[in-house]
């Protein structure tokens, strides 16, 4: 009222106030409001993502120059790296430019970043240049979204000193351009295999096994005969109990297994569960449960088919077993640029959100996800939370009590046999543990928690009422991307088996090989310097009698000396008890054919309860004169020393 009533009388001073407000408006809204609801987590700071080689540019360092006039900001703070960030309006036809000139202290493959922080107002149409050994590759990168992160711009081969760089051009930019920072990453190799080498094995007696053969029927929705709801019959291709309603649902803790599906167009062109001949190579002969996801449409913000077991009864553990194979067209998901946050492969309910009175759900969920950028690979991830209680899917206010993610690249278009295992338990006895067997492969174990299974708050758990054993569930978007480039969603099941549970763990002595070599923390062979603690908490968890353990340490050493009779290759692995309160990034030293090699091991991880943690393959000359060497310099938190293993190659 007031601006309008100064324009009518076109009083000067109002004029001068009005500009200056509008001035401060398109200032302000230059400055990050907010952030997408489908960004990534931001980093909790972006310095501790940064590895001990890296090379970063910010932009207030002196190897940053600009062209045009570039404005600073310092909204959203911890969404940005350094002191500022700056900004400039590409929407108004500006033709800025801002280069980083990193100091690259030797010729090699470096992985380029950027960061920025993100909102709706931003440019997605970014112009940004990495001039390399090989030349310039320029890309168009969206600062709509994906902020508050390292956004990868790919892997380059650049020469040693400042011929290379990376630039922002301003020019074409449709919204407000930001420039933060650029980081280069020495490329780190992801593990071959999945983890350390599985020793369990379920305890009978099994309750059902199929391989969805002669016999196993899938009954069609009468309403949409191109899916199926339930499977009946009796698989005579293995032997009993082999009764999907006599032996399946007829177990006493199981309710009622079902087959479901949803995208939005909701019918059998959108989605579907079928039996069919297993299409993939040597497969000719064989049955296979396979789940199609094609689209997502009409108002569905995703999609999903899925088996459930519902309505059960005591169900505090089970263990149970398939073969699983993703389809190469899941490999179309790498071409987009964006993180996959979710895509989960199975989904475990003690009191579920939808169920009549629920007053403390909590869900785990199996995902296959991708990190950011084109080309990433997939890895798996297991997440524990409580969720809301209603029936509405909202994950925002979905609360992760704790999370774990692997290393391992999980291939497409390779059966994988699949071990799971869940128990019902608090943050000392729950369990989830997933073993993995890629076709040809050996057994190793991808997760081994031990964390809460049910809402901590939860006086009175029911266990699995009811869970998802085999579900493919994503996103409208990533659904539809993989159709717009020519492919679709499908997962192919095989050979499904339920056990009552897990057999006790077995005891780390008998995941040695007759010929490995073992050094414990007890072992003459084992030196320390400095003051070291002994422990023996959580029997079956370590190797030997005990363990050595130091609390924010000062450059205490534990030197592990093995005596190794034939020279060669061998793979070497630690053990330790993992816990939230240890160090993430305790330092092993190997030092082997004179040559030393160092590894950082976030020791938090506990997934490695019970297990050996592979540090790599080493060659190692015969004798006394190598060792492996633990140094607390430097560790924030409690640092484990217990026993190394050699295994020969």
């Amino acid at each position: 009222m007031q601006i309008k009533t100064c324009e009518k009388q076109h009083n000067q001073v109002c004029r001068l106030i009005v500009l200056a407000f509008i001035s401060f408006l398109l200032l302000w809204v230059a400055i990050p409001a907010k952030t997408w609801a489908d960004d990534p987590l931001p980093d909790a700071a972006l310095r501790d993502v940064l590895g001990e080689n890296d090379i970063v540019v910010d932009n207030t360092d002196t190897a940053v120059t600009r062209t045009g006039t570039w404005s600073t900001g310092t909204s959203n703070p911890g969404k940005y790296f350094g002191s500022n960030y700056e900004f400039v309006n590409g929407g108004t036809g500006q033709v800025q430019t801002i280069k980083y000139t990193p100091s690259v202290p030797q010729t090699g493959v470096y992985e380029v970043f950027m960061v920025f922080s993100s909102s709706s107002n931003r440019a997605d149409n970014v112009t940004v240049q990495v001039s390399h050994q090989g030349g310039v590759a320029t890309q168009t990168v969206n600062q709509e979204k994906n902020g508050a992160v390292w956004y990868p711009l790919g892997q380059y081969t650049f020469t040693a000193g400042s011929s290379g760089y990376v630039q922002i051009n301003v020019a074409g930019a449709n919204g407000y351009v930001i420039a933060d920072a650029i980081r280069l990453a020495v490329p780190v190799p992801d593990p071959v295999d999945p983890g350390p080498l599985a020793v369990n094995e379920p305890l009978g007696p099994v309750i059902f096994r199929s391989g969805f053969e002669a016999g196993s029927v899938g009954v069609t929705d009468p309403s949409d005969t191109g899916t199926i709801t339930r499977i009946t019959g009796t698989d005579t291709s293995v032997s009993a109990p082999n009764d999907w309603t006599t032996h399946l649902n007829g177990y006493s803790k199981f309710g009622d297994l079902v087959f479901e599906g949803h995208s939005g167009g909701d019918n059998s062109t959108s989605r579907f569960a079928k039996i069919i001949a297993d299409p993939t190579p040597g497969g000719s002969g064989n049955k296979v449960l396979q789940y199609w996801l094609g689209n997502s449409g009409g108002t569905a913000d995703r999609g999903r088919v899925q088996a459930l077991l519902k309505n059960n009864t005591n169900l505090t553990e089970v263990f149970y077993k398939y073969r699983m194979y993703l389809h190469p067209d899941i490999e179309l998901v790498k071409d987009s640029v964006d993180a996959n946050g979710w895509f989960t492969l199975a989904e475990f309910w003690n009191q579920p959100s939808w169920t009549s009175g629920a007053q403390y759900p909590f869900r785990m969920s199996l995902n296959l996800t991708k990190d950011l950028g084109v080309g990433k690979p997939f890895k798996l991830r297991i997440s524990g939370q409580t969720t809301p209680t209603s029936s509405e899917d909202d994950t925002t206010q979905f609360v992760t009590q704790w999370e774990e993610r692997n290393d391992w690249n999980v291939p497409t278009g390779v059966w994988l046999n699949m071990e799971v295992y869940y128990k019902q338990g608090d943050a000392n006895s729950g369990r989830f543990y997933l073993a993995i067997t890629p076709e040809g492969g050996e057994k190793r174990v991808v997760f081994d928690v031990t964390n809460w299974t049910y809402h901590p708050q939860n006086p009175a758990p029911e266990g699995l009422t009811h869970f998802h054993p085999l579900k493919l569930y994503t996103s409208r978007s990533l659904t539809n991307f993989v159709k717009d480039h020519g492919g679709a969603l499908q997962i192919l099941w095989d050979n499904l088996e339920f056990w009552p549970s897990m057999a006790p763990d077995a005891a780390l002595r008998n995941a040695v090989g007759p010929n490995d070599i073992v050094v414990d923390n007890a072992d003459t062979g084992a030196v320390k310097t400095g003051v070291w603690s002994t422990g023996n908490s959580n029997p079956g968890k370590f190797y030997g009698s005990d363990y050595n353990f130091v609390n924010n340490g000062t450059g205490q050493t534990a030197t592990y000396s093995p005596v190794i009779s034939t020279a060669g290759m061998y793979r070497v692995y630690a053990t330790f008890i993992g816990s939230s309160n240890r160090s993430n990034s305790v330092p092993y030293t190997i030092y082997h054919n004179g040559v030393t090699s160092t590894v950082s091991v976030n020791q938090r991880i506990t997934s490695y309860h019970k297990m050996w943690y592979p540090l790599g393959d080493y060659y190692f000359s015969s004798g006394t004169g190598n060792y492996v060497q633990i140094n607390s310099a430097g560790t924030s938190g409690y640092v484990m020393a217990d026993a190394i293993r050699l295994e020969p190659l």
